[in-house]
């Protein structure tokens, strides 16, 4: 292999692996989002039942 074929391989690899840790940053942040909500929703309840 050459060491410009080692080279694009490696930025192939990076940029993949920074593809993943965007997608699993955009999962967290939407897991929290929905946290948030759940939260939110028990509040509006408890005044709502009232």
């Amino acid at each position: 292999m050459t060491s410009s074929k080692i080279i694009e391989n490696n930025i192939k690899v990076y940029i993949h692996r920074r593809m993943i840790i965007f997608k699993l940053t955009e999962i967290i942040e939407s897991m929290a989002d929905f946290d948030q909500v759940t939260r939110m929703e028990a509040n509006i309840e408890t005044y709502l039942s009232d």
